[in-house]
């Protein structure tokens, strides 16, 4: 993973797909990556953690201890005055535990608003952007926010979000956020603006009942992500 440049803040990606038993969750994962990493120049500065039953070799297991120690070595690379961390995280949730982690080997297991927030603070990373895909997303928001960070989850604390059937290649949420928001939005609050649109408009049009995709944005983090997002051109 290539160091932090001594001139200038960039972004730091790690993925985080935690159920393995549908395939859905780490292609949601795949694209995110390739998406964030292309938009902030972090190919080089990424690392995927993938839960798939069907293939346990491409990626490094997405475990608690992982992601910990993941974290960790990121957080010794890059500036922690400047650069940022962008987390995805991608699985089922339930509104106790926040969400699974399951691989079909090890023990089932959860990663929780307390272990995200633990994890990073013991990183002592302080720019964090919070992507979480997952039903009742929004429990992470109360443990995670701050002047620093951005947090978009997919659900509220209340709700389900949809499209985490096995024969889908992504979420309702990623679709409308990695797939048709994000490409041509100048920024990445603007890019959920859209995608909750989207959301809510085909929520309506199933008759599901609104999964309300949440935003947190730190007064800091904003100024943050107009530095990062300058180059697109964008006013």
């Amino acid at each position: 993973m290539a160091p932090s440049p001594a001139d200038h803040a960039v972004v730091y990606y790690l993925g985080f797909a935690g159920y393995g038993e549908q395939k859905v969750f780490r292609k949601e994962e795949e694209l995110a990556h390739g998406m964030f990493a292309a938009r902030f120049g972090a190919a080089s500065r990424s690392l995927q953690l993938v839960n798939d039953v069907r293939d346990r070799r491409t990626y490094p297991l997405a475990t608690y201890d992982n992601f910990r120690l993941a974290v960790d070595e990121i957080g010794r690379r890059m500036h922690r005055d400047r650069d940022v961390l962008l987390l995805m995280i991608t699985s089922h949730g339930n509104d106790e535990n926040g969400v699974a982690i399951t691989n079909g080997r090890l023990a089932d297991d959860a990663l929780s608003p307390k272990d995200v927030q633990q994890v990073l603070d013991e990183a002592r990373i302080r720019w964090r952007v919070i992507v979480v895909s997952a039903c009742y997303a929004g429990i992470f928001i109360p443990r995670l926010r701050s002047d620093t960070t951005l947090i978009m989850t997919a659900a509220d604390s209340r709700h389900s979000s949809f499209g985490c059937a096995d024969d889908r290649d992504l979420t309702y949420f990623g679709e409308a956020l990695l797939q048709d928001a994000l490409p041509h939005a100048c920024s990445l609050p603007a890019a959920y603006e859209d995608a909750r649109r989207i959301i809510r408009r085909r929520e309506s049009e199933e008759g599901e009942v609104h999964s309300n995709p949440q935003l947190y944005l730190g007064r800091r983090m904003r100024a943050k992500l107009a530095q990062l997002d300058s180059t697109r051109g964008c006013t």
